[in-house]
Formats: C-alpha cells, structure tokens, sequence
C-alpha cells in the first residue's frame, strides 16, 4: 500500500449561508492521479483551496504529507486553468520555467545557477527545452501548458496540482498533454480538476464524484448513479468513462 500524502477528513466549508462542503472525506496517496470533476459549483475549487491551505475548514480537518497545508504548500506544483500572461509581455519560456524556483531563492537574489539547471530540467521533461528561448507570445496554447507545466515542476514539487489545464486547447492538444501527465505520473501523485471525464478516464487511476458531497471510486467503476445523482440528470456510460 502507497503512502497518504494527503488526508482530510469530514470537512465542511460554506461561503456565508452557503454550504459547499459537506462531511467530505479523501485520501490521495502517493501513486494517485487522481480526477476530481463534478458539476459547476459543486465544491471542486474550495476543496483544492483547502488542501492549498488557502481555505480554512468550518469544521474537519486537512494533513498534507502529515503537516497543516499553509505549512507544505510550498511542496505543491500547481497549474492554473488559466495563467494570467500578457501575450505581448517580453518573457521567454525558460523565464517563466524559473518562476518555480522562487520560493528556493531568498527574496532580492538573482537565481542562482542550480535555479537554472532545474529550470532546464524541467523543461527537458516535458518536451519544451527546445524553446526555452522562445517569446511567450509566439506560444501554442498546448505549449503554453507543458510551459507552466515545467514552471511548476522546477519547484522540486511532491504533488501536482491542476485546475482544467486542457480547457483551452483542442482535443489533440488534450490527449498529447495527458500523456506528459501519465508520464509525469511515475514519479509524483497528481490531482486534476476536469469537466471531461470520458477523456480522462483513460488516464487517471481513481475519480472523485464532488457536489457538496463526494463519492470517490477507480476509474473503471464509476456508476452511472453516482454521476446521476451528483448532477440531477441521466448521464451515458461506456466502457470505464462517462459521457456528461
């Protein structure tokens, strides 16, 4: 059995009057990659801000890699689903790779070479060291995610962390950016928001079903019920994935 390396337990949390989590339990281990979907507003962003530590609980509680999350955050790589770049910005692929490293370089320094070599690094790992050289600008937008990709993996992550990355890119884009995902996989636990679960299906190991509550189950038994149930309508099934 792999090692937990995230733990919560019977967590709450409301926005005012309105709750958004209720009683939600999950353990991610260390070889998970994990798909956390449900339907809009069914709790999938505050739950990835708790185990941030950028959300407190109303009640239950958060471990990450056995510490409070505000304590460990630094060990997450996390993707936005949408990087806010001034297209027309003067900074180059390696430059923002070497965003990553700013919370290794004490504030005011220049990065250091050891900065460089793992911003390198992480670019190599996915396929973008050929332009790290290259104005953001002039970036494809399945580029742009294996670049902010490599942004996070410089910062010697132990998880990753990432809110619908595919959600502008087209469908080959997609499934050549879920296989970098697999491959990354092999060495580090990754959590992914998604609205697609019959794509990525094929690709993660376990799907948690959240809309206030969450039912977590493997990727090839997911339920048709529990989908029903969490989005209020019939859904489609075929093989191991869903069409929403």
């Amino acid at each position: 059995m792999s090692q937990a390396v995230v733990e919560a337990e019977n967590l709450s949390f409301r926005y005012g009057e309105v709750p958004v989590l209720e009683d939600v339990s999950l353990t991610i281990h260390e070889d998970d990659f994990l798909a956390v979907i449900g339907p809009n507003g069914g709790g999938k962003t505050t739950l990835i801000k708790l185990i941030l530590g950028l959300l407190q609980p109303a009640s239950g509680r958060v471990r990450v890699f056995g510490a409070a999350p505000e304590k460990t955050r630094r060990h997450i790589g996390y993707i936005p689903q949408y990087a806010q770049f001034e297209q027309n910005f003067p900074v180059t692929v390696e430059q923002v790779a070497l965003m990553g490293r700013l919370g290794h370089t004490p504030m005011g320094r220049r990065y250091r070479d050891d900065d460089r070599e793992e911003a390198r690094r992480a670019l190599e790992r996915v396929d973008m060291a050929h332009l790290a050289k290259r104005q953001i600008g002039g970036l494809s937008g399945g580029e742009r995610q294996r670049m902010l990709a490599a942004r996070a993996l410089a910062s010697d992550p132990r998880m990753l962390v990432m809110d619908e990355p595919t959600a502008s890119v087209d469908s080959r884009v997609e499934e050549n950016f879920y296989e970098l995902l697999r491959d990354l996989n092999r060495d580090i636990p990754i959590v992914l928001v998604s609205h697609d679960l019959g794509f990525v299906s094929a690709y993660v190991n376990r799907v948690a079903c959240l809309n206030r509550r969450l039912v977590v189950s493997s990727a090839e038994n997911v339920q048709a019920q529990d989908l029903e149930a969490m989005y209020g309508a019939p859904v489609k099934m075929w093989s191991h994935s869903c069409e929403l």
